[in-house]
């Protein structure tokens, strides 16, 4: 029954509303949190190669190479960092962690400072991490050629989301011991960073909004549901109001509470119900002035549905036929068990010429009365036709007409012995 409502529809319809569109400004706060998080984390990238970059040129320069092996070794350890690393423009070598670079510079320029070796990792197999990433391998393509701004990407390493920020080595001319090629880029810096905390951050502003809406859903359902009620109280007044009246009972009159649309509503039906009432009660008095009229002149109207094959009796018909309408089956067939046998087939007859449109119903027959009492009818009715010709329904009267067949026979048998009596 709730379910049918207008307040479970309004309420239905104002939550799904807000349902979706609090579910869109989510999704949108949460998107931009989102994009803020990896702007924030692009900086911090960005501000923790520059002093690397500066350092690897500066070894170039002065003709280093430990200044930035230690640098790298330092950021390492800041909270959340997982890579950084500098890999050769080869795409796979990871920078200080092999002699080759060392070997280089010692066959060009003599013997190596020893603090260039000491503690230096000199790895048999030197692959770096990361570079199976297609967003790695992208990069290296455009960073060769020529691109120089840097590119990001997030990645899943270990069951671990990282932010990798790359920027290339760009080509020095000093240095050409280590580099004998004149590539677009030396090298390229990689520096992950792990997104775990962003995204736990997402996830507990994802969970804050999700309770935020919980209690404006719950709010807004409170609201709708006071505010609805104060509308569908006097609707369903109407409602049994109007089952009043269709039950049959017209003194029903409802208060007007308020002076808006419902109110007018109410005034409305009180209108309607009063103007119900007078037309009922006029026609009841005509019905009655009808049953009257008829019962004098014992005579009564019928309507027979062809279709449906079923007859409609007024009340006066029934008196006629002796019958008490709930014990008669006012059909065509239980009509013909009325009539008196040999007068059935002339009646028939007479019905079924009005059903083909030969001749109009007219005719006095006998019925039968469940007493056994005979009776003389005076039966005339009109035939209604469909579009086709074909006969849907009649309609007509019956009139009791025994008492005056009986004064006409009377009348007669007087004048026969009048003219008897004359011979």
């Amino acid at each position: 029954m709730f379910k049918k409502s207008l307040l479970f529809k309004i309420l239905g319809t104002v939550l799904l509303i807000t349902i979706a569109g609090f579910g869109i400004i989510v999704y949108e706060v949460i998107d931009k949190e989102r994009e803020s998080f990896m702007g924030e984390r692009r900086k911090a990238s960005e501000l923790m190669a520059q002093p690397l970059l500066h350092t690897i040129y500066k070894d170039m320069l002065d003709e280093r190479a430990d200044m930035a092996r230690y640098l790298i070794e330092g950021m390492k350890n800041v909270k959340g960092t997982e890579r950084v690393q500098i890999i050769r423009n080869n795409g796979i070598e990871e920078a200080f962690q092999d002699f080759k670079t060392l070997k280089a510079v010692e066959k060009e320029y003599g013997k190596l400072k020893p603090e260039w070796t000491k503690d230096h990792p000199n790895k048999e197999k030197n692959v770096a991490q990361g570079i199976d990433n297609p967003g790695f391998k992208d990069a290296i393509g455009l960073f060769n050629k020529g691109k120089r701004e840097g590119i990001s990407y997030i990645e899943e390493d270990g069951g671990k989301r990282l932010f990798t920020y790359l920027v290339p080595i760009e080509f020095k001319p000093e240095c050409n011991a280590c580099h004998t090629t004149l590539e677009k880029a030396r090298g390229t810096l990689m520096i992950s960073t792990s997104l775990e905390d962003m995204y736990a951050a997402l996830a507990s502003s994802r969970m804050r909004w999700i309770i935020y809406g919980i209690l404006t859903i719950s709010g807004i359902s409170i609201l709708v549901i006071f505010f609805i009620r104060g509308i569908i109280k006097p609707l369903r007044r109407l409602s049994d109001a109007a089952e009043d009246i269709s039950r049959g009972n017209y003194n029903i009159s409802i208060p007007v509470q308020t002076r808006d649309e419902v109110g007018d509503l109410t005034e409305s039906f009180n209108t309607m119900a009063r103007a119900i009432k007078d037309k009922t009660a006029m026609v009841e008095k005509s019905q009655a002035s009808l049953s009257n009229a008829q019962k004098i002149a014992s005579l009564g109207d019928w309507e027979w549905d062809i279709v449906k094959n079923e007859l409609r009796w007024s009340d006066e018909i029934y008196r006629i036929f002796g019958v008490e309408p709930q014990q008669f089956n006012a059909t065509y067939d239980a009509f013909l068990d009325s009539v008196h046998p040999e007068d059935r087939g002339l009646v028939r007859m007479a019905v079924n010429n009005a059903l083909l449109g030969k001749k109009p119903y007219n005719i006095d027959h006998r019925i039968i009365l469940p007493d056994g009492t005979v009776r003389i009818v005076h039966e005339q009715s009109e035939v209604a036709f469909d579009k086709t010709g074909k006969a849907i329904s009649m309609a007509g009267t019956v009139q009791d007409i025994t008492e005056r067949k009986k004064l006409e026979e009377q009348f007669r048998h007087a004048q026969k012995m009048e003219a008897i009596g004359q011979l």
